[in-house]
């Protein structure tokens, strides 16, 4: 799948999750993620719909998904997950640019049915850096 398919799909059948590069890197590697103690709109897996498609996205993730309390390179990988796997599905939360997946507290969520790919900001351009499997 081509980083374009992504961006495409973004929003109705597939949303972003934002992260640093070591941290989404272990993600994608492991195919796990680690819920913590709570969040805004509860224990969960976070996402939004906003697209990996140039240096306005990334200030739109900052601003949407962080209340404007991030840095690009902590906002510079993004992990393209599938809205739903038939038995799971993220739900919009809050003024609508963030996607909840509920999950229990303190543990790891497998995301293999999910996952659909990993993009990387390198300051200039976003390239794709994972892709499926399946």
């Amino acid at each position: 799948m081509a980083i374009n398919d992504l961006v495409r799909q973004a929003g109705q059948s597939v949303v972003f999750h934002y992260t640093n590069v070591q941290l989404g890197e272990w993600i994608v590697e492991d195919r796990l993620f680690a819920t913590g103690p709570g969040a805004a709109f509860g224990t969960g897996l976070y996402a939004t719909h906003i697209a990996p498609e140039d240096a306005e996205s990334v200030e739109a993730v900052i601003v949407h998904c962080f209340g404007g309390d991030a840095t690009p390179p902590e906002v510079s990988y993004g992990i393209a997950l599938a809205i739903t796997d038939g038995l799971r599905a993220f739900v919009q939360v809050g003024d609508g640019w963030q996607w909840v997946l509920p999950t229990p507290k303190l543990g790891q969520l497998d995301i293999e049915t999910l996952f659909r790919g990993a993009v990387l900001w390198d300051g200039r351009d976003w390239r794709l850096v994972h892709e499926a499997e399946n």
